[in-house]
C-alpha cells in the first residue's frame, strides 16, 4: 500500500480526531469541551472534503460547528458552564471500555468487506451511477443529473438532518423550561357595558 497524500490526511485527521475527543471528554470546564467540539466538527468537515464530498462537508460545518455551537452556548447561558463530575466506579468505566472495543471492533470488521476507496469496479460506481444519469432526468424532470439528485433524492437527507436539529434545539428548551409569563388580571367586558 502506497501511502498517497490523501491516505496521509486521512491518518493525520483520524489521530486529531482522536485527540480532539479525548480533550473534550476531559476537560473539566465545559467551555473548554464545547470549544473541542467545534473543532471536532472542523475537522471532519475536512475529512469530508479529502472524501470528495464537499456537500456532506458543508452540512458538517454548518450544523456541527454552526447551529450546535449555538445550541450548546445558549444552553450555557442558562445551565452555567462548571461541573463537578461524579467519580465513576471500576464496572462503569469497564463496561464503557468492553462497548468502545466492541464497537470499534465490529466497524473494523465491517470495513473489510467493503470494497476499497476510489474502485471503479465497486457495485456504486457499476450500476447506480448509471441509473441516475439515464433515469434521473425521465424521474425527475430536471435535465441536470447532478441539481436533480440534490433535490429530490438528498432532500430526504436534509429534511432528517434538518429534523434533528429542530428536535436538539425543542429538548434544549424542554430542559431549560420556559420562563415564568407574568399576566395582569385583564377587566370583564360585561362591567364596561
Amino acid at each position: 500500500m502506497l501511502l498517497t497524500p490523501e491516505w496521509i490526511l486521512n491518518i493525520t485527521f483520524l489521530l486529531f480526531l482522536v485527540i480532539i475527543a479525548l480533550a473534550a471528554i476531559s476537560a473539566k470546564n465545559l467551555i473548554t469541551s464545547a470549544v473541542m467540539l467545534i473543532f471536532f466538527s472542523l475537522i471532519m468537515a475536512m475529512e469530508y472534503l479529502v472524501l470528495a464530498a464537499p456537500d456532506v462537508a458543508m452540512t458538517e460545518a454548518a450544523i456541527g460547528a454552526g447551529i450546535s455551537t449555538i445550541l450548546i452556548l445558549t444552553a450555557f447561558v442558562f445551565t452555567g458552564t462548571s461541573i463537578k463530575p461524579p467519580k465513576p466506579s471500576w464496572w462503569l468505566i469497564t463496561g464503557a471500555a468492553l462497548a468502545v472495543i466492541f464497537t470499534g471492533s465490529t466497524l473494523i470488521y465491517a470495513s473489510l468487506g467493503l470494497p476499497h476507496f476510489g474502485d471503479v469496479s465497486a457495485p456504486a460506481h457499476a450500476y447506480l451511477r448509471l441509473d441516475y444519469i439515464k433515469g434521473t432526468i425521465h424521474a425527475i424532470g430536471i435535465p441536470n443529473s447532478v441539481t436533480a439528485i440534490l433535490a429530490s433524492y438528498r432532500a430526504y437527507d436534509t429534511l432528517g438532518e434538518t429534523v434533528v436539529v429542530v428536535g436538539a434545539g425543542l429538548s434544549v428548551y424542554l430542559l431549560l423550561g420556559r420562563p415564568a409569563i407574568k399576566t395582569t388580571p385583564t377587566k370583564d367586558r360585561s362591567d364596561s357595558v
